[in-house]
């Protein structure tokens, strides 16, 4: 449920549903016509053959939102309706409470109209606040549902009763019984464990991957389904197919999201909804070992407490696609029981075309759990829950639940960091899950083959360093591994399964099936049996961090043959490019930036996005253009942890051309690997005359949050922009700024496709939005330049909210103004700096842009960052075309250790005699590589391994030591075989 406390003023009641432009239903321009005008139609006002003339918008418990359709000539008041006519910019919420009357909100919302225990709201795209007082006055449920753009389905009548036996299916009791405490309170208990599953918190997305993994270790096909809530969330599906149609598909489902006064730090949300995720989980667990007529869908919702996003996102999605949905039963909240006389009771929320299912579970507590529920039914069109989602669409939905909306007997740890497992008994919360489970598992109708019949029970990997195997044991699934698998297989049927074989594939094409058949010993019909023999296939190197890889397993036995899918999850870093740095100090001018005819140190950062440890990376730097040339193109890292960084060592050497003109892009490519087998590209590029530039393509260091940011809506993400239009007016750029084939580029907030202008611009707050740290204490005059988009005089207030840039010289320990502004300018700018002008260059200078919406409320705030650079000033180059060092330099050699030849970079600041010669560890000379007059400038020289007489030298350690100007430096060099 929605949370009835205080806290949920802040909830964003979303249905999720087509989001089309306001206009659509005259949101966006004044409603001058009629028929653009919304009615509000009491809910016992008889239709008859008007619904056929009227789009519906909201069907509440007490009336329905309509427009006529266009052309229709009808006098809706005649019918009781009341017109109602929100201003052009204001979006419509319906707001549950318990008594209308006396519900007030805080400005600029505006109260339309007021009946029993719903209001219809107009705000200036924010959910409605209440008051504080009336926030006190009023007990239990205060929910907001936003209105949608798009008409809904009218509400169906009321479904047939499913046929079923009257006596209790002891197929489905055995599947009761299977749903122990101990998995239970396991499962409970690991969602726990994760301390918050806020929404926007990172624990929420380790929770995704987490479940999406047990799910596929079940055998089941899953997924994560994404959708846009401030940045890329996900819901997580699993799916067990139907044996006779499966097109048909029932829903078991829960919203694994938590929330509390405090999110970030502590949302156990062990009732609210912990409970009726581990009820999903279990019931999966349970029911993938059963044949079922129809398909069986666990669905497990995020965002729920912003208001049901996750799962409209996610139904709106299936109704595009048609699918068939015959019920989805909903669980939020079913631990606290409350104070209620046994039995305890079990609410279950329905709407009237809803109601057969209801029933179903109803008399699944009864059949299956005799005594130890209460259930009680309520036909009531209660928006509180993820089944809202699916009435939206004309699906049948129900909702169980511990208490009444506005009951008495509300969970006092609700929404509070006090709501623990520890709270609840445990014999209460497994009576919900199991009576949620037997009404799917009726209304999914099992089958109870006759003759063998073999479904999937567990599979198991071997990963070890054993032939066939080769891997590191951890028994998880990495790429460049062998792996041997085990299928465990469950005979249903009722007759023993002989002569059991199994054939494996796999149409992913970064597996190889090495060995794909093995047998079975003979399966007892209710016994099972793993094969004798293991099956055997490889993973490429290239397989990507959570990819799930598709298997079927062909069961053979002296009865027929089966078909088994299954999936396994793979577990692999993630390594890309994240950062670089230019160091000209050793080999170039050291003024900090790449210049034509330069050589440099390029260190490069590689981030690790994925879910398992990088151990022993290596690189390697390749040119994609004749204007830049790679001399070091190895560098490597020991460790690079799971959601960490770290920088490659050593940096990477190159020569920039002299051809190469200020302002040209060098592109680099990074071929990485590790020493287990694990390989990935990467790419980035330098720009000749900028210490850094980003185009804003891939992810990089940046940072989009910060402390002190409180916006609700429209926070900083880096996607390719949905561009949204208020009154023929752009509002958030469609486009980045880059040129073709760029599209990606930093944008506050990301709504749906055709979505309001309002949908996710900044709301309620600041976002910030900062870059990593920045060297240029060398720089000649160095010069900070980006191009933004900024939105702030459209809406109801205009030029009311602020965009700054600012500058930090000390890694952020104070900020300097580069752009104060309330001025628009909804269009690409661009905007460019001198440092100098602000801050005294620094080794750490940093870079934050701010959008906020703090004014009087009902204006539209977008922005936009893209191509940002900082540059400096090229210095002169000597008539060989190379920049003069202010002092004598001796590189590292490349590579070291080396085998074949070693490169020797050094510089001199003044034109003179040169001497560079090897040497051995005992001091004796073993090579002269330099001795004559040089210019001023770089140079270099190659050792080919050999001594002064030609002869090849022993491996060992050797020192290069260069004389020149007085001046004497050595570097160590490793020889090898």
């Amino acid at each position: 449920m929605e949370d009835p406390m205080l806290s949920r003023w802040l909830g964003l009641a979303r249905l999720g549903l087509a989001l089309a432009a306001l206009a659509a239903l005259g949101f966006a321009a004044a409603p001058a016509a009629a028929a653009e005008a919304i009615y509000w139609l009491p809910a016992d006002v008889a239709l008859d053959g008007a619904a056929a003339r009227l789009d519906l918008y909201y069907a509440g418990e007490s009336g329905r939102l309509v427009r006529p359709q266009a052309g229709a000539t009808l006098d809706l008041s005649a019918l009781g309706a009341t017109r109602l006519e929100p201003a052009a910019s204001e979006t419509l919420y319906a707001y549950l409470v318990a008594d209308a009357a006396i519900a007030e909100f805080e400005p600029p919302a505006r109260v339309l109209l007021r009946s029993g225990h719903e209001l219809i709201v107009a705000t200036a795209g924010q959910a409605p606040r209440l008051t504080a007082a009336a926030a006190a006055a009023l007990p239990g449920l205060k929910q907001p549902v936003r209105i949608p753009a798009a008409a809904l389905p009218w509400p169906q009548a009321a479904a047939p009763a499913p046929p079923r036996d009257r006596e209790a299916d002891p197929l489905i009791q055995e599947m009761v019984g299977a749903l122990t405490s101990a998995n239970y309170m396991a499962t409970w208990q690991e969602l726990e464990d994760f301390v918050t599953r806020y929404t926007f918190a990172p624990q929420n997305a380790v929770m995704n991957q987490w479940i999406l993994d047990e799910f596929l270790a079940m055998g089941l096909a899953a997924e994560l389904h994404s959708y846009q809530q401030s940045g890329t969330r996900y819901n997580v599906i699993a799916t067990l197919p139907g044996q006779v149609d499966p097109t048909q598909v029932v829903y078991i489902c829960a919203h694994m999201d938590a929330t509390s006064g405090t999110p970030n730090s502590c949302a156990p949300g062990a009732d609210d909804n912990g409970s009726g995720t581990a009820a999903v989980i279990e019931a999966a667990r349970i029911l993938r070992q059963y044949l079922f007529s129809y398909t069986i869908k666990f669905a497990l919702w995020n965002g729920e407490e912003q208001g049901l996003v996750g799962s409209g996102e996610y139904v709106q999605d299936i109704a595009a696609a048609g699918e068939n949905v015959i019920a989805a039963f909903n669980m939020d909240m079913i631990a606290y029981r409350g104070s209620d006389p046994a039995p305890p009771d079990l609410v279950i929320y329905t709407n009237s075309a809803s109601q057969p299912y209801a029933n179903i579970l109803a008399t699944a507590c009864n059949d299956y759990l005799p005594g130890a529920l209460q259930p009680i039914v309520l036909v009531e069109n209660l928006s509180g829950s993820d089944h809202y989602s699916f009435w939206s669409y004309g699906y049948r939905a129900v909702t169980a639940i511990e208490d009444e909306a506005w009951g008495s007997d509300f969970c006092p740890w609700y929404h509070t960091c006090s709501d623990l497992i520890a709270q609840y008994p445990q014999d209460y919360v497994l009576n919900c899950a199991k009576a949620n489970l037997a009404a799917v598992a009726e209304t999914a109708v099992p089958i109870n083959p006759s003759g063998p019949y073999l479904v999937l029970q567990s599979t198991a990997i071997a990963d070890d360093a054993t032939p066939p195997s080769a891997g590191d044991g951890d028994g998880i699934l990495n790429p460049g591994e062998t792996v041997e698998l085990w299928v465990t297989v469950r005979n249903v049927g009722n007759a023993a399964a002989t002569s059991v074989t199994g054939t494996l594939a796999s149409t992913s094409p970064v597996v190889t099936i090495l060995d794909g058949s093995a047998p079975w010993n003979s399966i007892p019909a209710g016994g099972q049996g793993s094969n004798t023999a293991a099956f055997v296939f490889s993973l490429d190197g290239s397989a990507p961090n959570g990819d799930a890889l598709p298997f079927t397993l062909t069961m053979n036995n002296t009865m027929g043959s089966q078909e088994l899918s299954f999936q396994f999850a793979v577990v692999a870093p993630d390594l890309a490019y994240h950062f670089y740095r230019i160091d000209d100090a050793t080999l170039g001018n050291g003024n900090g930036i790449p210049d034509p005819g330069e050589l440099l140190l390029v260190p490069v950062t590689l981030a690790n996005r994925g879910a398992k440890d990088a151990a022993d990376v290596s690189a390697l730097l390749a040119s994609g253009t004749p204007l830049v040339t790679v001399l070091g193109p190895q560098a490597a890292s020991p460790l690079i942890a799971a959601g960490g960084a770290a920088e490659l060592s050593p940096g990477f050497s190159l020569r920039v051309s002299e051809d190469a003109p200020l302002g040209a892009l060098l592109p680099l490519d990074l071929a990485i690997a590790t020493a287990s087998g694990y390989e990935a590209a990467s790419a980035f590029q330098l720009k000749v005359g900028a210490v850094f530039f980003d185009d804003c393509e891939a992810e990089g260091a940046w940072s989009l949050s910060a402390p002190g940011d409180n916006a609700s809506r429209g926070l900083w993400v880096r996607v390719d922009p949905n561009g949204t239009t208020y009154n023929g007016q752009p509002a958030q750029t469609e486009d980045d700024h880059t040129a073709a084939p760029g599209v990606a580029c930093f944008v506050t907030g990301q709504g749906a496709p055709g979505a309001a202008a309002g949908d996710e611009d900044v709301d309620g707050g600041q976002t910030t939005l900062t870059t990593p740290a920045f060297d240029i204490s060398t720089v000649i005059e160095p010069r900070v330049s980006y191009w933004r988009w900024y939105t702030n005089n459209l809406g109801n207030n205009p030029g009311e909210d602020s965009w700054l840039v600012q500058v930090s010289a000390n890694g952020g320990a104070s900020w300097v103004d580069l752009e104060r502004t309330t001025a628009s300018a909804n269009s690409w700018q661009q905007r460019s700096f001198l440092l100098t002008d602000t801050i005294t260059p620094s080794a750490d200078v940093r870079f934050r842009f701010v959008a906020s919406d703090a004014g009087a409320g009902g204006s539209l705030v977008e922005a936009a960052v893209d191509d940002f650079e900082v540059t400096g000033l090229t210095q002169p180059v000597t008539g060989a075309g190379d920049f003069l060092p202010t002092a004598l330099r001796l590189a590292p050699p490349r590579p070291n250790p080396s085998r074949g030849d070693a490169q020797l970079a050094f510089a001199l600041p003044a034109a003179g005699r040169a001497v560079l010669r090897v040497y051995s560890v005992d001091g004796r000379r073993v090579a002269t590589l330099v001795d004559r007059e040089l210019p001023a400038g770089q140079h270099g020289a190659v050792w080919n391994g050999r001594d002064e007489a030609g002869h090849a030298v022993a491996p060992g350690v050797y020192f290069t030591r260069l004389e020149a100007g007085g001046k004497t430096l050595s570097r160590k060099l490793v020889r090898l075989h």
